[in-house]
């Protein structure tokens, strides 16, 4: 590998604590996973990676975490083929970096692995045995995603004030919100019995899939109308505007307010108005940026070290069958 191949991609900017979730939930889902597996079989090699063999177990266990599709199942065997070479070049990487976890950064994350899944440590003791994983192997693999992470947190990737404000005004149509909506709304009253209750709705709901909703509401609604009404943003119950405003025009939702169940169909949304960039705002511009400026880093980063690589790839689907 290239010494200073790391180096030219790496800064001291921080990056955010998310990967270290992702590496960790990766991580639950292949423990989590019994699989029967035989010793002859799966403890040959899939992968060669710059002369470190990977085992056929860990290809299947990594591969049996991504969703199963039968018709792409070749696509997905080759994602995960990928995305497995590139983690362990990341891992030979920073190992050739001189890059390492000590006790203190392995125990936090130790702890903060049996906190987000209410582990005690006899709990995880339990989990590891009942999953045929030894603890070792655990706090191996455990390294390894905090050596990943520890790369990935160095990569330059950064997003200014100044371009969150330049995204926000090149892309102010999609910031546009309503502040006024107008509905119709079909009602019937809440303590009807269970099975009334259950199949009025079903009744309501069948029946507008058929008809107008005026029609359905002369027959179902308590008052027998089918009013229009014109409702602005911050004038009425929260629950009932989230519903309004955030369904498409036409769409119909079923809420319960005050023991009275709604059906309200929204017809049109007017008096539109650009979001203000508050922190809540930037805070979804600036991960949108740095996701996909993050993509382009790593995409880059990778393509170095796959390029002064030896990368020999010796398993076929039907092993992974």
């Amino acid at each position: 590998m290239k010494k200073n191949s790391l180096k030219n991609f790496l800064s001291r900017e921080k990056y955010s604590f998310f990967l270290l979730v992702f590496f960790l939930a990766i991580l639950v889902i292949v423990l989590s996973m019994s699989i029967s597996r035989s010793v002859d079989c799966f403890d040959k090699p899939a992968l060669i990676i710059n002369g470190e063999q990977i085992s056929l177990d860990e290809l299947r266990s990594f591969y049996l975490t991504y969703p199963y599709d039968s018709v792409k199942r070749n696509i997905v065997l080759k994602k995960a083929i990928d995305d497995l070479i590139n983690y362990h070049l990341i891992i030979q990487e920073a190992k050739s970096e001189g890059l390492a976890i000590n006790d203190s950064e392995l125990n936090t994350a130790l702890e903060s692995f049996k906190s987000r899944h209410g582990f005690s440590q006899d709990d995880l003791l339990i989990f590891l045995n009942n999953s045929g994983i030894s603890y070792d192997d655990f706090e191996t693999k455990l390294k390894n995603d905090l050596l990943v992470t520890k790369v990935l947190k160095r990569l330059n990737v950064s997003v200014s004030d100044e371009l969150i404000s330049s995204y926000y005004k090149n892309h102010l149509v999609d910031f546009m919100v309503p502040n006024k909506v107008v509905f119709r709304q079909i009602t019937f009253p809440a303590n009807l019995s269970k099975e009334m209750l259950i199949n009025t709705t079903n009744n309501i709901l069948s029946s507008l899939q058929k008809e107008d909703f005026c029609e359905v509401a002369k027959v179902y609604s308590i008052d027998k109308t089918c009013n229009s009404y014109s409702l602005s943003r911050g004038s009425s119950f929260p629950r009932l505007e989230s519903v309004l405003f955030n369904q498409s025009i036409g769409s119909v939702s079923l809420l319960e307010m005050n023991g009275v169940f709604y059906v309200v169909q929204t017809l049109n949304k007017l008096d539109f108005n650009p979001l203000s960039l508050d922190d809540s705002l930037k805070k979804i511009i600036r991960d949108k940026l740095f996701s996909e400026t993050f993509s382009g880093v790593y995409s880059d980063y990778i393509a170095e070290l796959r390029s002064d690589a030896d990368i020999k790839v010796l398993v076929s689907e039907d092993y992974l069958s």
